[in-house]
């Protein structure tokens, strides 16, 4: 009860951002001409800043365990393979079908979900969950799944060449430049301490004083609204939005991603453990949070070039919807 209580107390205010943001938009006190360029801000300047300031203070150890990036990446790209198979066996979808509901299920919305939740609630483990997530599915499965679906539309193989453009686009993502420049900072301070604390106090130096305070101000504040913000788009975009009538595709899509997923990733975790041994158990239950959250918001955009929109956005909204409860129960299964 008491876990239940304190999940409630964490999530409650956070639900009420994204209804306040349906609100506004139910009402158009909100244009609708301005919810992309809100979604503009948030991934690319209030998100990369809030996560370059969350990871340079981390212990990098606990960010770069092997295990655990390891587990993330088996997990996920397990849930993906099983649901291409069934969707291809049991609802005999075709293979475009099929890569779309992988895709879906298999990537977590951390920019305007993640990022919000999960560090509130598990502290520096959910930090570094979050920083593991964007590494292994930003960096590594996103564009290597994006490859595998790009091949299966145009009728091609996939190719290391293509996936590797993927991943170089990647890296130039703003979100990812915060968290690789948020981990340079955190390396020099792990690996040449001496070095950080010049540097530190060269920066605290009277006549720069006025420079770097403002400086850090302004990213403290950029990086204060990136969660709120995240969650009131969530509210706008779910405005218009349909998921009827429920196919079994959207189904087992939704299913997949909120259940699947997680089971999934508590297992790869386990081997992990028994592989590894001493694997942080504090960062590997908030990665099997992260593991129940719905997939990425571009979810939709990304499937309109493989002509899969209207059923990527009734199965993005069917498993937002949903994921409000299954998320609360994970919190409850996974928070220590």
């Amino acid at each position: 009860m008491e876990k239940f209580l304190t999940v409630v107390t964490l999530l409650a205010p956070l639900l009420m951002l994204v209804l306040v943001g349906y609100m506004v938009r139910r009402l158009d006190y909100f244009p609708a001409s301005a919810v992309k360029g809100l979604a503009t801000f948030i991934a690319k300047i209030a998100i990369p800043v809030a996560l370059f300031r969350m990871i340079a203070v981390q212990d990098l150890g606990e960010i770069l365990d092997v295990s655990l990036i390891l587990g993330y990446l088996m997990a996920s790209s397990l849930i993906a393979a099983l649901i291409f198979i069934s969707a291809r066996g049991a609802l005999i979808a075709n293979a475009l079908r099929s890569m779309t509901m992988a895709f879906g299920v298999s990537t977590s919305n951390a920019v305007m979900i993640g990022f919000p939740i999960i560090p509130l609630a598990f502290g520096e483990a959910g930090s570094a969950a979050i920083t593991i997530l964007f590494l292994a599915q930003s960096c590594i499965l996103i564009p290597l799944k994006l490859a595998i679906w790009g091949g299966i539309h145009d009728g091609q193989r996939p190719t290391m060449g293509r996936a590797g453009r993927l991943i170089f686009d990647a890296i130039r993502n703003p979100i990812i430049a915060g968290i690789l420049a948020g981990m340079a900072v955190a390396f020099l301070r792990f690996t040449f301490p001496e070095l950080a604390n010049y540097l530190i106090t060269f920066i605290n130096l009277p006549a720069l004083a006025p420079i770097t305070a403002a400086i850090s101000h302004a990213g403290a504040a950029l990086a204060m609204t990136a969660g709120g913000l995240a969650l009131f788009y969530i509210g706008c975009s779910l405005h218009g939005a349909n998921f009827l009538p429920l196919a079994r595709d959207v189904t087992l899509t939704a299913f997949g991603k909120l259940l699947g997923h997680p089971i999934a990733m508590l297992g790869s975790m386990g081997l992990m453990a028994m592989l590894f041994g001493g694997l942080n158990w504090d960062v590997a239950r908030a990665c099997i949070a992260v593991a129940a959250i719905p997939m990425i918001s571009v979810y939709p955009a990304i499937a309109s070039q493989y002509g899969e929109e209207a059923f990527a956005s009734k199965a993005a909204t069917f498993t937002l919807l949903l994921g409000a409860a299954t998320l609360t129960v994970w919190l409850i299964f996974t928070l220590p």
